[in-house]
């Protein structure tokens, strides 16, 4: 068995554009009347362990099953386009190399993974690793 050299590389900011995610996560927001203020504290304490049911849930209360499921299909509709223009493309020439290509991403797993599989990128690494602690204590274990 080859030793390859293995590579990590971050979802969120590097492939995927979490600044426009986060827009788009306000925009969608602002359809069900919330304060922005309120939202933007919520969002800032659920970073870490983000979870658009989850969150919503901490502002709004159960704000019903027909809500939800519109809410997260709208979002969940954006999330493809939030790519880096060049993700694809640079996915594709590094896979030609001989390394070992790794996925880190660092957040709730189940969005972290919902991200990953809506995006279509999972085929473009050896392994994905969801985190849910600092990246750097994980890659020094």
């Amino acid at each position: 068995m080859t030793n390859l050299t293995k590579i990590f590389i971050d979802f969120d900011g590097t492939l995927f554009d979490r600044t426009s995610f986060k827009q788009k996560l306000f925009g969608e927001i602002s359809h069900l009347g919330l304060d922005q203020n309120k939202v933007l504290k919520e969002y800032q304490k659920a970073r870490s362990r983000f979870l658009p049911e989850d969150f919503i849930d901490s502002l709004m209360g159960a704000i019903g099953e027909q809500e939800m499921k519109k809410f997260l299909k709208a979002l969940n509709s954006e999330i493809p386009q939030l790519l880096f223009n060049d993700t694809v493309n640079f996915l594709s020439t590094i896979n030609v190399l001989k390394y070992e290509i790794n996925l880190l991403t660092f957040g709730h797993p189940k969005f972290q993974k919902r991200k990953v599989r809506l995006t279509r990128i999972r085929p473009y690494f050896h392994k994905v690793y969801y985190v849910d602690r600092a990246k750097t204590a994980f890659l020094k274990e």
